[in-house]
């Protein structure tokens, strides 16, 4: 076990040696996890600020921890008690027994309490050959326990963060995706309209033309039916008689003969 107090003493005071500075009731300086203080310092050396108290496995703890339960279920406060120095007879022999019964059974079944001269008080669990190794992994787990704790609460508000992140980043991507599907559709739809549009002129620009052609070709065949209709009038009209001179009519009279007149051609006739 380690030694880093300067005395064991059975004299309890609550000045504060040299030696212990920096130590707290359950480990020495810098050596957390690593070298838990001995009952002897525990119940003999102060700690400036603070009351420690030996617990159920022979660790020494803050007397804070024991108002708390931490300490099981008996203890030894340094307030009141004094742990006997090696040399002390009456722990000796009681430190003797509890080795031969750990060696011989693994455990203790003894008093687990011995009380020396002046009123000093020795211990099983303290005088165990394992005490440093349960302490460390009876108190350390507790902490790594605490710590991976910690570490769940980290990650869980981390994940949680981060599918926060990742939900909101998600909508907004949704949200953008909407709106340029909602845009794609409006430029589709004002493409539509202004084809139809077009389409519309086309054809209205079509049926334009195509009535102007029918009213021409309508034209051009009414003339042609006029013309064709006045060449037609034009070869069926006859000659009349009023309107056609008739030839010269020559009457020979003797030897000699000349042209009559129409009108004395026309009293030849009547004579005859």
């Amino acid at each position: 076990m380690s030694g880093n107090s300067s005395a064991s003493s059975p004299d309890v005071g609550d000045d504060e040696p040299s030696a212990n500075r920096g130590d707290s009731c359950s480990w020495y300086a810098n050596e957390v996890c690593n070298s838990p203080r001995t009952c002897s310092d525990c119940l003999n050396v102060g700690i400036s600020g603070d009351s420690c108290v030996v617990g159920s496995i022979g660790q020494c703890v803050s007397a804070s921890e024991v108002a708390g339960g931490g300490a099981g279920s008996f203890y030894y406060p340094a307030s009141s008690r004094t742990y006997c120095p090696k040399t002390d007879a009456a722990c000796a022999s009681c430190r003797a027994e509890w080795i031969k019964e750990y060696t011989q059974d693994g455990y203790m079944h003894s008093a687990r309490e011995c009380e020396g001269a002046d009123g000093c008080i020795c211990l099983s669990v303290c005088e165990r050959p394992n005490r440093e190794e349960v302490i460390i992994a009876s108190s350390c787990s507790l902490l790594a326990n605490r710590a991976t704790r910690i570490l769940v609460v980290l990650g869980m508000a981390i994940g949680a963060f981060l599918a926060f992140t990742l939900l909101a980043v998600a909508v907004r991507v949704i949200i953008r995706r909407r709106h340029l599907v909602q845009r794609q559709q409006e430029q589709a739809e004002r493409a539509a309209r202004v084809e139809a549009r077009r389409a519309t002129r086309l054809s209205t620009r079509r049926q334009l033309n195509l009535k102007g052609w029918s009213g021409m070709r309508d034209k051009l065949i009414a003339s042609d039916h006029e013309r064709l209709k006045s060449k037609e009038d034009s070869t069926a009209e006859k000659p009349t008689l009023a309107s056609t001179p008739a030839p010269p009519v020559i009457i020979e009279e003797g030897d000699g003969y000349r042209p009559l007149s129409p009108s004395e051609h026309h009293h030849q006739q009547q004579r005859l």
